[in-house]
């Protein structure tokens, strides 16, 4: 009897394992799925910035540097939206509107996530038609400093670039020790320039791509480009990376531009430096593949 009740019982569970079995292997999947696409990433629940709930006030009007002040909601909220760049998409300051690069510091900082990286993209380029300071990416990403005719410098960081995978990268130059820098994920690499004979006073900004020399289009997102027209020290960049993605300018008294791309181009420096965009698309689904710092 005891055997019979026994071979009743496996008998019951293997037919409820056939029942219900593959319902929960089809659970089990779409669980997998859902997890892979981000829906269950923390990040997603938590709070989003609106476009310009933070920016630099200057009482005394742009390009002023005196009593300036962060206002708003600037405590590194995500943002609710990031610039999407298809490959042909740039974003482009107004022709009449410059920012001061004198004496030639400069750092540039944005986050960035590559769609591919088996080819070059020009992510922002300070400069003009004769030369700029460019960060690109590829396989590994750079700072470089190119002429019109496709001479130039750079400084190559060797960590590897992977595909859909965001990143904070930060290029400058240092005029006191004539050395450039590329940051990448707080990870430093270094390398003489040597005495720059370049100083415009005055330069544009262009997002996606470059202005002089061979311009080769950015594909992937990008948030939160930051331009000074200063030499950032290592710990400056580090405080920028660990803000995370929707981070403040750390240094305001030296920010040229800032455009966080959360929805608009608009600049949020407090120096009014707008532009157009050119295919340029505003993503809110970019959360799946950003982990925070």
């Amino acid at each position: 009897m005891a055997m019979a009740r026994d071979s009743v019982r496996l008998q019951s569970a293997m037919e409820y394992l056939m029942t219900y079995g593959w319902a929960i292997l089809v659970i089990a999947v779409v669980l997998g799925v859902l997890y892979s696409i981000g829906v269950f990433n923390p990040s997603n629940f938590a709070p989003k910035a609106q476009s310009g709930s933070c920016q630099v006030f200057r009482p005394n009007g742009p390009g002023t540097s005196y009593d300036l002040n962060l206002e708003g909601t600037c405590n590194g909220e995500l943002p609710q939206y990031v610039a999407y760049f298809n490959g042909q998409s740039y974003f482009q300051m107004s022709s009449n509107q410059y920012v001061p690069i004198e004496g030639n510091a400069v750092t540039i900082t944005a986050w960035i996530n590559p769609s591919q990286t088996s080819s070059v993209g020009q992510v922002v380029s300070v400069g003009g038609n004769a030369w700029n300071y460019l960060i690109e990416t590829g396989t590994e990403f750079s700072f470089c400093l190119i002429a019109s005719n496709g001479g130039g410098t750079c400084v190559v960081n060797p960590k590897p670039l992977r595909s859909n995978t965001w990143y904070f990268v930060a290029g400058g130059y240092n005029p006191s020790d004539t050395t450039a820098f590329a940051y990448i994920d707080g990870s430093l690499e270094t390398s003489n320039f040597g005495t720059m004979s370049y100083e415009p006073p005055y330069q544009t900004v262009r997002i996606g791509t470059s202005q002089s020399g061979t311009i080769q289009f950015f594909s992937g997102m990008i948030a939160n480009v930051q331009v000074y027209n200063a030499t950032l020290s290592g710990d400056d960049v580090n405080a920028l990376y660990a803000e995370g993605i929707g981070g403040a300018p750390i240094k305001p008294q030296n920010l040229v531009g800032w455009w966080p791309l959360n929805g608009d181009g608009n600049d949020y420096s407090g120096n009014l430096n707008g532009g157009t965009g050119h295919n340029v698309e505003f993503s809110g689904s970019w959360l799946g593949a950003y982990a925070t710092t």
